[in-house]
């Protein structure tokens, strides 16, 4: 088998070695340290960016304040077009739009003969904030007084919905003759929203 050489070291060399290792020793903690410090530098920088971010959105919504305000008003506004209040009882807010509704249909001529209010439970998926309420009416009247009473329901406000209308003939047919108005009743459901409050 061969001899592998052998390396001897001087003194002096290994002195050397020995002093390399020792400041590789001392330097190892050091660049450690340089190392964690620059992780810690990098996820600094990158937090102060998203805070700038975050920071910068929030100086424009707060430069924006005013105009803010005045859509939210705005938008408030026309949705007092479309939904009733939500202070009161549900209810109490379907009854009311029910008697507008009879004192509309009373100036026109048309009889309501019945009425109900159908009130749904707020959809807890529905995030919008609002609940339906339902009318259900009857009338009585001639072809052209219930054409009056639908057209009197464009001018009610917050505004009504008709979900359907169905008009039947009261009687049997008393005359062939169009020109002579038939007795009718008409059954119409109607929808209206009532705000609950939430968002």
């Amino acid at each position: 088998m061969k001899n592998l050489p052998t390396f001897t070291l001087t003194t002096r060399q290994q002195q050397h070695l020995l002093q390399a290792l020792l400041l590789v020793l001392l330097l190892l903690p050091f660049a450690l340290g340089l190392w964690w410090w620059w992780g810690k530098y990098q996820f600094w920088h990158n937090n102060l960016e998203r805070q700038e971010a975050v920071y910068a959105r929030l100086a424009g919504i707060q430069a924006q304040q005013d105009e803010i305000a005045q859509t939210l008003s705005q938008v408030n506004q026309r949705a007092g077009l479309y939904l009733y209040p939500a202070q009161g009882e549900p209810e109490t807010t379907a009854n009311d739009a029910l008697q507008q509704l009879r004192r509309a249909f009373d100036q026109v001529g048309v009889k309501v003969t019945s009425s109900q209010v159908k009130v749904y439970p707020p959809d807890e998926a529905q995030p919008l904030g609002y609940q339906r309420l339902e009318l259900l009416i009857m009338l009585d009247g001639k072809w052209s007084d219930i054409q009056l009473a639908l057209a009197a329901l464009r001018d009610i406000r917050p505004l009504l919905w008709v979900d359907k209308a169905q008009v039947t003939l009261k009687t049997r047919l008393q005359s062939a003759n169009p020109e002579v108005e038939q007795d009718l009743g008409a059954e119409l459901t109607i929808s209206l929203f009532k705000a609950t409050g939430q968002p």
